[in-house]
């Protein structure tokens, strides 16, 4: 395709004026034009939009404020909202699949791309509410979720959804997690 499609989470509480007088709003999706280097959309997510991933020509994007995770359609801009997954900031895209992770819940769930519905779950085995932030990335045959409170690296067997282990982290901080190179960078 001649325009590649850019996704940018917008944080910020003014609005932005871009491109052909697309308005930017807090809370947004914008579709940048490689081709052009503008603004062809914006599409508001709910509060504080979390990590933006891509599969086929769906953009997903999670809201951290509302707990929700949405659908964008690339090329009708269509949006479909889902709250059932009460959804962090973390998503990782695969194969055909989707996977989100749910601090509130302390799961992260396979979700159907297409129909949003869930496919099956891996518990992270902390109480619910226990973990305040959950980053996650698949690759190397696993899902690898990056923690905290504690803050560790875990490593699940995506056929067996079985811990194959943990990496304690200390007092460090776990941020985002992805992978790449054939090693997981967390």
């Amino acid at each position: 395709a001649a325009a590649a499609i850019a996704a940018l989470a917008i944080g910020l509480g003014l609005p932005f004026r871009g491109g052909d007088e697309v308005v930017v709003v807090s809370g947004s999706v914008v579709k940048i034009d490689a081709e052009s280097n503008r603004i062809v959309d914006s599409i508001p997510v709910g509060g504080q939009p979390g990590q933006v991933r891509v599969l086929g020509d769906a953009v997903f994007v999670t809201s951290v404020t509302n707990k929700t995770l949405s659908r964008i359609d690339a090329r009708t801009g269509e949006l479909t909202t889902s709250g059932e997954y009460a959804a962090g900031p973390g998503i990782a895209v695969g194969d055909d699949w989707l996977w989100v992770a749910s601090e509130r819940r302390d799961v992260v769930t396979r979700v159907s791309p297409r129909s949003l519905g869930e496919i099956e779950q891996i518990r992270l085995g902390g109480r619910p509410g226990d973990l305040e932030h959950a980053s996650v990335a698949l690759g190397g045959g696993s899902l690898w979720v990056s923690q905290f409170a504690p803050a560790a690296v875990t490593r699940w067997n995506l056929e067996t959804h079985l811990l194959e282990r943990r990496y304690e982290l200390g007092g460090f901080g776990a941020g985002e997690i992805m992978f790449g190179a054939r090693a997981a960078w967390g």
